[in-house]
């Protein structure tokens, strides 16, 4: 499957793009963290793989239910 490119973008047409994806993917950390870790990823020469699972661990990350101690949930008597 291939997909259509879009060359020719200018930076603040890119950045709108990923933001109007990212609301409609509802994709919420990755719209607020894609131009940090985009500078990040710019600063440390990582690659696009590098820099794609960054932000969809971060996504992840969120989503994630908070993990537990062993005392919740318990009710003790009062």
């Amino acid at each position: 499957m291939t997909f259509p490119r879009h060359r020719g973008l200018t930076e603040q047409a890119a950045q709108a793009a990923v933001d109007s994806a990212c609301r409609m993917l509802r994709l919420p950390t990755i719209r607020r963290q894609f131009g940090e870790l985009a500078d990040t990823a710019t600063r440390e020469q990582m690659t696009y793989l590098g820099f794609l699972a960054e932000l969809l661990m971060a996504e992840c990350d969120d989503r994630a239910p908070p993990l537990r101690t062993p005392d919740q949930g318990r009710r003790f008597p009062s």
